[in-house]
């Protein structure tokens, strides 16, 4: 899985992707930091990376088009302790093994995934 790392993911995210064998690549690495939400999606799209953040900006579909996107993954914990947000993490993995996320937004809470597959959020 080819994955960029929104600016607050933790490290710890990066490492348990790693792990995983998934290729990933994070904002800071790229002067993406603190750049507009619209240029990270591009570079996404360019690159064919499916975006892991936990910006709520990025589950909204009028204003990013899941069907031009490798997809979007935003992560809900119920907090942002480290742990709350690998839990969210772990949860969008496993269900990575059985659905795709090309041309989607998925919102992973901990206890329910919500995906998105067009503009209208239907």
């Amino acid at each position: 899985m080819r994955v960029k790392l929104d600016e607050n993911p933790s490290h710890a995210a990066r490492e348990r992707l790693v792990a995983l064998g998934w290729d990933v690549h994070d904002v800071y690495d790229e002067g993406l930091a603190g750049a507009l939400d619209a240029a990270i999606q591009a570079a996404c799209e360019a690159e064919d990376r499916v975006l892991l953040t936990l910006d709520v900006d990025f589950a909204d579909t009028r204003r990013y088009d899941p069907s031009r996107s490798p997809g979007v993954i935003v992560l809900r914990p119920r907090n942002q302790s480290i742990r709350a947000v690998l839990l969210c993490l772990e949860a969008a993995v496993r269900a990575l093994s059985v659905q795709r996320v090309r041309a989607s937004r998925w919102i992973v809470e901990p206890d329910r995934l919500r995906i998105r597959d067009h503009p209208t959020g239907a």
